[in-house]
């Protein structure tokens, strides 16, 4: 699929010095990588806040012993 975005010039240097740096290869590199990352970043949120949630549960009273 093929997707066109607008960035603002900081993003769009920020994405070029990426890929000046030489540990990417192109623009689509950075993008896949921060959506990668973005990825990651919500399954550890969404991990947390379900054991915060288990956390938050009252115990059951016939297991404590």
């Amino acid at each position: 699929m093929t997707m066109h975005i607008n960035l603002s010039p900081e993003m769009e240097q920020y994405i070029k010095t990426k890929v000046g740096s030489g540990f990417y290869g192109n623009a689509t590199e950075v993008i896949r990588d921060a959506i990668r990352r973005m990825q990651a970043n919500e399954r550890r949120i969404a991990a947390f806040q379900s054991a915060v949630a288990k956390g938050d549960e009252p115990l059951d009273p016939d297991v404590i012993t």
